[in-house]
């Protein structure tokens, strides 16, 4: 009996630069704590409501990435004595983490909501993919890897040539997003990009004619429940010049016929199978790459963390009134004490009768660093008379209407967004992809152009 009273007044932790992934909790859970480090307008506008502690910072010109803030964070004692009143009692929960911050956790005695960084640095590494899939027998794409002594350069792209042809991809071990990932035509440009890996590279070959996916587990003890296929959003130039990097989900799933559904399906159940014997609990993204041209499915990256889908999904799932998959990701570590919001909710599978869901980052495109003159603020907004229009000062999913759009995270004003880096995130309950083509709509190219001449004039 007090073994359970103690289990339940645990506290959840979630440590975030400005709240984004940790948002659709707050009214789910009693014994929750979001602590951020910007004082910015999502701050200001949670902490009205609920229990929110921030480092107060409010230099917004300096884009700290959301893993370095998070180590200042856990870096400070005097900070986490303060807003921690029992560390015993609390449990900490990470969009993604690092060795520094797996680091400054034990350090600071505080426990995960999440598998050991051992496990996920284990079965996440890219290099280690290959491995992986001979073993459960699911296809991966032809690759080679390479450890992180590169000397022979002229003998690595020769290698590299012959087995995958020329172009061929070139991944960093540990990067998300499609951060570290590149397509290499020759030679120099493998010694450029190889400077900045430092814990060694798979080079895989390069499909052009491709349909990007991704499915999202979470792993359990007595289940493993999958969501999706949803369409990934890459390559579009509206939204990054990088072609590789990740800018959102779609859940339209007019490309993804059924056999192509239970392929992937089943090729996730093995995955997560397999990550369950190695010890991985909890939310897990794989990201599916499908030839067109060979009609072949290939395993293209795990992520052993939370995902940027879980954010889209843990929406979607509150909006159709289903017991979120987060939730379950928390139990599989702790026993969450649950708000009276939890007592409406149910168990099931996310539908899509009337209409779809994306969530879709958006990128300074171009080659300069930008200079954001007018924010933003994360809110629900209509589109009205040709400009952006904030109606509702809100950041959950199931507070929006068919046509809102949803800032999630939105650059500051007076900052200046280097080439590559977020302008802003948001959330629609529509599709952003054409029906049967991989193509993104007129009108969200619109919407997109509309949010950038806000932010940045042009």
């Amino acid at each position: 009996m007090n073994s359970n009273i103690h289990k339940k007044n645990q506290k959840v932790i979630f440590f975030e630069r400005s709240p984004f992934m940790s948002v659709e909790l707050l009214d789910l859970l009693d014994n929750y704590k979001i602590i951020c480090y910007n004082d910015d307008y999502i701050y200001r506008l949670l902490s009205e409501d609920w229990d929110l502690s921030s480092y107060l910072n409010i230099k917004f010109n300096e884009q700290l990435e959301n893993d370095e803030a998070i180590e200042i964070l856990l870096s400070d004692k005097n900070f986490l004595n303060r807003v921690i009143q029992e560390k015993k009692r609390s449990k900490a929960l990470f969009f993604y983490i690092n060795k520094r911050i797996d680091d400054l956790l034990k350090n600071a005695n505080i426990q995960m909501l999440l598998p050991s960084y051992e496990i996920q640095e284990k079965l996440g590494n890219k290099l280690y993919l290959s491995n992986i899939c001979e073993k459960i027998n699911v296809n991966s794409n032809s690759s080679l890897v390479f450890d992180k002594t590169f000397k022979d350069f002229g003998g690595i792209f020769t290698q590299c040539k012959n087995l995958l042809r020329i172009p061929f991809i070139v991944q960093g071990a540990l990067g998300v997003s499609g951060e570290d990932t590149f397509l290499i035509n020759t030679e120099k440009e493998l010694q450029k990009i190889t400077k900045r890996i430092q814990k060694g590279f798979k080079a895989t070959k390069y499909i052009q004619n491709n349909i990007p996916v991704s499915v999202h587990l979470c792993i359990l003890n007595d289940q493993i429940i999958i969501q999706g296929p949803f369409l990934q959003l890459l390559g579009f130039s509206e939204l990054s010049a990088k072609s590789f990097e990740f800018t959102g989900n779609d859940t339209n799933q007019s490309l993804l016929n059924k056999t192509f559904i239970k392929e992937i399906q089943d090729m996730s159940i093995k995955i997560g199978k397999y990550v369950k014997t190695e010890g991985y609990r909890g939310i897990l993204g794989i990201d599916y790459l499908c030839d067109k041209d060979k009609n072949i499915v290939y395993v293209q990256e795990l992520n052993t963390r939370l995902v940027g889908l879980t954010r889209l999904l843990t929406g979607i799932q509150k909006d159709q009134f289903i017991f979120p998959d987060l939730l379950k990701h928390i139990e599989a570590f702790n026993t969450p004490s649950y708000s009276e919001k939890c007592k409406n909710l149910h168990p099931g599978k996310i539908v899509f009768p009337k209409h779809n869901y994306s969530q879709v980052i958006i990128n300074n495109t171009s080659l300069n660093k930008v200079l954001v003159l007018r924010r933003l603020e994360p809110s629900i907004y209509k589109v009205k008379d040709g400009s952006l229009k904030k109606i509702k000062s809100s950041l959950f999913v199931h507070n929006m209407e068919i046509d809102d759009v949803l800032i999630t995270y939105a650059a500051h004003e007076g900052c200046e967004v280097y080439p590559g880096k977020v302008l802003t995130k948001i959330i629609l309950k529509s599709g952003v992809l054409k029906d049967n083509e991989y193509k993104l709509k007129k009108e969200i190219i619109e919407l997109v152009e509309l949010i950038k001449r806000h932010l940045i004039g042009t």
